[in-house]
């Protein structure tokens, strides 16, 4: 989690005084292409870093919010979610679990069979771990190509996300190639709420 605590929980606080309804990523594709109306908001992080557990998900529980945390299984790291973290956390019913590759490759460098591994053997094990279907994923890096996306697609995927920052119409996003508006720890409060005007932190 790059952005601090008392920064990340400023922006829920924004968010929810301009009404925003909190949604996981694949519950945002499925009100957008049912046309619902509403100022709906899709937090995502990236990686499943523990303090997506000791600090984002505090605030998140604390506001009532959701969140979509994508994780690569086949990395065993002591900074990262463990086994009851995740369990604990999807269990609440205010986050979801995406998939974001077993060891987060760059998707664009691999051949066609490296990257089905990585793609499909990081959705079969996000599901063991939390023990529902994992419907979303994020590209490492947020590189992809059109054969990732095809993957992606076919592996079953409601939706996936790059890095990419802009505002478009829902008419305009392919839901297997998502942008997202970016935050990190560079960034003022005063850019967070630009970015929700204009895609970009800047004027």
């Amino acid at each position: 989690m790059n952005t601090q605590p008392h920064s990340f929980e400023r922006q829920i606080r924004w968010l929810k005084r301009r009404k925003a309804q909190f949604c996981t990523l694949s519950e945002l594709v499925g009100r957008m292409n049912r046309q619902e109306e509403g100022r709906f908001v899709a937090i995502t992080l990236d990686d499943g870093y523990v303090d997506n557990f000791t600090q984002a998900y505090r605030i998140i529980k604390k506001h009532g919010a959701k969140m979509t945390v994508f994780i690569n299984p086949g990395i065993q790291d002591p900074g990262l979610l463990d086994v009851g973290q995740i369990q604990t956390m999807q269990q609440s019913g205010c986050v979801e679990f995406g998939a974001h590759t077993l060891t987060h490759p760059d998707l664009t460098r691999l051949d066609d069979v490296g990257a089905r591994h990585e793609i499909d053997g990081s959705i079969r094990a996000t599901e063991a771990v939390t023990g529902v279907p994992c419907t979303s994923f994020a590209y490492p890096f947020g590189r992809f190509g059109e054969r990732d996306v095809r993957l992606v697609r076919e592996a079953g995927m409601v939706c996936a996300v790059g890095i990419k920052s802009r505002i478009m119409p829902w008419s305009d996003v392919d839901p297997h190639a998502m942008p997202r508006i970016g935050t990190n720890g560079k960034v003022s409060h005063f850019q967070f709420c630009l970015a929700f005007s204009r895609g970009r932190h800047r004027l």
